[in-house]
């Protein structure tokens, strides 16, 4: 039997509301609470030049992570500026921890609805192999709702 390789693309969640990339960054913000949304908001500012709320377009999530890392900042380290009020290193904790409660809340809003994964789980034949570019679970939970067993980590097949 012949095995299929899926490359489940990134943006492929976009048609169950999940954002892509380009729409992240200010959707998380929308999320976060108030506190935490005007600390990631100022420094988003401060790295990007876009502001939150005011119809700025809305930076890339993962240019935005690169940006945000204060090892980008160690060309100032001989200088006079005192780099811990930068806020980067708050402002990545806080994108990465909102990151993980936005996604997870996401994922159970639209977990029952039908969608896109439901339809190519339902199509897969035995010994698939799906590799996907995705942060969020919704494959994971159509594979859970059709009753399938996956592994993170494929089987190594060796041919003689």
């Amino acid at each position: 039997m012949a095995r299929r390789l899926y490359i489940v693309g990134a943006g492929a969640s976009c048609a169950a509301g999940l954002p892509g990339m380009k729409d992240l960054t200010w959707e998380l913000c929308d999320f976060l609470p108030e506190i935490e949304r005007e600390v990631l908001a100022k420094v988003i500012f401060e790295v990007s030049g876009s502001r939150w709320g005011n119809g700025d377009p809305s930076p890339n999530f993962e240019v935005l992570l690169n940006n945000l890392d204060p090892r980008s900042l160690t060309y100032l380290a001989n200088c006079p500026i005192d780099l811990s009020k930068a806020g980067r290193t708050g402002a990545t904790e806080i994108a990465l921890r909102g990151l993980r409660a936005f996604i997870r809340a996401k994922c159970i809003a639209v977990q029952d609805r039908i969608g896109p994964y439901d339809r190519l789980v339902a199509s897969l034949e035995p010994n698939s192999t799906i590799v996907s570019f995705n942060w969020d679970v919704l494959l994971e939970v159509s594979l859970l709702k059709a009753g399938k067993a996956f592994s993170y980590l494929p089987t190594v097949i060796i041919l003689s």
